[in-house]
């Protein structure tokens, strides 16, 4: 599974997981912290409260209960109405009581205050102890490493938006826009790759080029001799020789139209329209000889096709069942899906050999293209051809995608 997700994506997942980590983490640190410094300020008021009420009645002089003070980190509150604010506003955090004596301690505008009785006698003292900076240190570390976990995520992505760029269009040119320029300018590996890329690409665009040239001459060279070929013929006798000859330059033409054909359906990048399919089965029945019955079933819908490449595609479809069939065919059309059927003896052999270019069954008075043209102009509308026998019918349908 983990194979199917992006480099992208899978950085993004990453990433996210590593900060929730880290982030509860933080949040664990911070409420440990803060029961431990709960736990600490316990002891130390149940310390102080205890040895200010053991040591009160043993003191004699002012001098020792300033060292006393100092020893436990307290300064005594005498203004009055402070005491009061704080005994009527502050929270009471820790509370214990004895026969003889009573402790509390308040929190009042952040600050910690020990209030102790003993038998009439009372003592407000203020916490003078800083308090632990555990939480501000891990702050501190959790900003830090919060900047540097971003920029790290930050540069990782910049870094792998040129993979995205040439990602794209590596996409185009494989839907056969051949003039587009991948170079990314640097010199790490994405650098390197699509440098590399762009040097076949236009390693590929020459050879394209010299085989275009190349059918150009080729087709140019077969049509004059043919077409002169043709015009000698006619101008014969009529005879067994001539009606030899005139289905030999026929055929010859034939073999340099479906040539053609197939050259050009391979130009990935076909101009498409959106066309009723009602109008290409008319444009096929035109291109098709006189006398072949067609009994329909179409409940019309849109295609966004080349209309010239799927009119020789249905128009090939026909002429097959027409030609190795012995009824009438049968077109159905609905919702994207196409099917002709002809009422003939199932394939000697599976589909995928008649898809071949120049194969086709034994004694057959084909080229054996019909097929090869029909699934190499499907392939370029995302399309295949699919083969059924069913009831003595040979069945050849495709279904084309939904168009966005």
């Amino acid at each position: 599974m983990i194979n199917k997700i992006s480099i992208t994506t899978f950085i993004h997942i990453a990433f996210t997981i590593t900060f929730v980590v880290l982030l509860t983490t933080f949040l664990l640190f911070l409420q440990y912290d803060k029961k431990n410094f709960q736990i600490e300020q316990q002891n130390r008021y149940q310390l102080i409260a205890n040895g200010f009420l053991s040591g009160l009645q043993f003191l004699r002089s002012q001098n020792e209960l300033k060292t006393l003070y100092e020893h436990y980190q307290v300064k005594e509150i005498n203004d009055w109405q402070k005491r009061l604010q704080i005994l009527n506003e502050g929270e009471v955090i820790f509370f214990r009581e004895r026969f003889d004596s009573r402790v509390r301690v308040f929190l009042f505008e952040n600050k910690y205050y020990i209030y102790i009785q003993h038998f009439g006698f009372n003592l407000m003292l203020q916490d003078m102890k800083p308090k632990s900076y555990n939480q501000y240190i891990a702050f501190i570390l959790f900003a830090t490493l919060f900047v540097v976990f971003y920029l790290l995520y930050y540069f990782i992505v910049k870094k792998l938006m040129p993979l995205r760029e040439l990602n794209s269009k590596i996409k185009r040119f494989g839907r056969g826009e051949t003039d587009i320029d991948v170079k990314i300018e640097g010199s790490d590996e994405v650098a390197t790759i699509s440098k590399s890329f762009d040097k076949a690409i236009t390693n590929i665009n020459s050879l394209i080029q010299s085989k275009n040239l190349f059918m150009k001459n080729f087709m140019h060279e077969l049509k004059t001799p043919i077409t002169k070929g043709k015009i000698t013929v006619e101008l014969l006798p009529d005879s067994k020789d001539k009606e030899l000859l005139k289905r030999v330059f026929d055929r010859m033409d034939t073999i340099v139209k479906d040539i053609a054909t197939i050259e050009k359906a391979k130009i990935a990048h076909l101009s498409r329209k959106k066309i009723l399919f009602s109008k290409l089965f008319e444009n096929a029945r035109k291109m098709i000889l006189e006398g072949v019955e067609i009994k329909t079933q179409i409940e019309d819908f849109s295609m966004h096709v080349n209309e010239e490449m799927f009119t020789i595609v249905l128009k090939n479809l026909i002429e097959n069942a027409h030609k190795y069939g012995t009824k009438e065919i049968y077109l159905k059309a609905k919702a994207g899906t196409v099917k002709v059927c002809n009422f003939a003896p199932p394939l000697q052999k599976p589909l995928e050999y008649y898809t071949d270019a120049f194969t086709k069954e034994q004694h057959s008075k084909g080229l054996g293209l019909g097929l090869y043209l029909c699934q190499t102009i499907l392939n370029l509308h995302h399309s295949k051809l699919e083969y059924s026998h069913k009831e003595g019918y040979n069945c050849f349908s495709f279904t084309l995608p939904p168009q966005s």
